[in-house]
């Protein structure tokens, strides 16, 4: 058709038998396909490597072996790999004890042929430590097969110290709406303490007052005194920070730390409190001040739910704990008070958004919950029941929970 071909042209020389060259013996290929696929590939790498080059995420590619295919600019900076890191492993950049985890994390993509997510912390050259969102995943050939691990990894730091900024002026706000309750709760030892040292000094004053009786009143004070202690060190910290690693907790625990902040303040709304823990409950893991701070938005709705309600007869919160199989705990938050509209029950965990009248709340205590809960690797839900609403925590037991990078 007058087009040009490109032609792979393989030649030798033909020989007499005397060994004097007579001729040459020529072969031509036509290769235009392959090279139009070869030019095609090429093209496509380059571009491959121009957006990875050119994303804020750290990507690079491994064969099967863990040796560097591809790595971007951003993750070369992030980790000071320096020059070309093509057929290199983590090991030519990193401490041993990194290394090894990378590994680690390699190996179970590969194993279990699917994306799989880690948070982990990274040093950086520089000497800060960054909180990186780390996604691996396999890849696969036109056959189906295995041929190698991609990565993406992404610097969340920013946005997880917003997110601790926001739960701990969540926590501020709690602090604030429960002082009323903690003022009563610290009123009670302290009266008891009032009355038994009253009592004492108008003993000694007469001069009836017996051994016996001035040790039983000063173990009073001090039981008392010990319980005011206890109330003021969990608000103490309650207030604080939550810097310290994901521990193991006991979702019963959460519950009656949670209570023991505003049971007080339920008992003057008068509201029935039924609780439903078993004895023996398997751990999650989190933080046990933040857990306390979700079932606390929680009890601090249902209470602003049932007091809205003027003529409510029943004035019920139920909280339970179930083991729901080998892997997975709940806790159950239930209420009296009406329940949610059903035209926002899919945007109650939205920041911002409340039912509440203007000044009675930020609309940041649900969404707080919803981030706290999802960082632990579980999942809260809102639906209503026939005389109120049901919040279920759904969080992975400790044990049977992948643990993070």
């Amino acid at each position: 058709d007058g087009g040009r071909v490109i032609v792979l042209l393989n030649s030798t020389t033909r020989r007499d038998t005397g060994g004097k060259i007579v001729g040459v013996i020529s072969v031509g290929q036509d290769i235009t396909e392959r090279k139009r696929v070869e030019n095609a590939l090429k093209e496509s790498e380059a571009r491959l490597l121009a957006l990875a080059e050119a994303s804020p995420a750290a990507i690079y590619l491994k064969d099967l072996d863990g040796q560097f295919l591809l790595a971007s600019r951003a993750y070369r900076n992030w980790y000071g790999a320096q020059g070309d890191v093509r057929r290199k492993t983590v090991y030519d950049f990193f401490p041993e004890e990194d290394a090894d985890m990378y590994t680690a994390h390699d190996r179970e993509v590969i194993e279990c042929r699917k994306s799989l997510e880690w948070e982990i912390n990274v040093p950086s050259p520089s000497g800060k430590c960054l909180v990186v969102h780390s996604v691996q995943f396999p890849i696969f050939g036109s056959d189906g097969e295995l041929t190698g691990i991609g990565g993406i990894n992404m610097d969340i730091t920013e946005s997880k110290a917003a997110a601790a900024q926001i739960i701990q002026a969540s926590k501020l706000s709690t602090l604030g709406e429960m002082a009323t309750s903690v003022a009563h709760e610290l009123n009670q030892p302290l009266s008891v303490i009032r009355m038994a040292a009253g009592n004492s000094l108008r003993k000694i004053s007469n001069g009836s007052a017996k051994y016996e009786y001035l040790t039983g009143k000063l173990e009073r004070i001090s039981t008392q005194a010990e319980r005011a202690a206890a109330i003021i060190t969990h608000m103490q910290m309650f207030g604080r920070k939550a810097s310290e690693e994901p521990c193991p907790i006991d979702p019963c625990d959460m519950v009656r730390g949670a209570l023991g902040l505003m049971g007080e303040q339920l008992r003057l709304a008068e509201i029935d409190i039924k609780t439903e823990l078993p004895e023996d409950c398997p751990s999650v893991k989190g933080h046990l001040i933040q857990t306390e701070q979700v079932i606390l938005n929680l009890l601090t709705n249902a209470r602003d739910a049932i007091q809205s309600y003027d003529q409510l007869k029943e004035k019920r919160i139920r909280l339970a704990v179930e083991t729901e199989d080998s892997e997975n705990i709940k806790v159950i938050v239930e209420d009296t008070g009406g329940g949610i509209p059903d035209n926002v029950v899919e945007r109650i965990f939205e920041p911002f958004f409340t039912t509440k009248e203007i000044g009675m709340g930020t609309g940041l205590g649900l969404s707080v919950s919803y981030g706290i809960v999802r960082d632990m690797g579980g999942t809260i839900e809102a639906s209503n029941t026939n005389r109120g609403a049901r919040f279920v925590i759904t969080l992975p037991i400790a044990d049977a929970k992948k643990e993070m990078g």
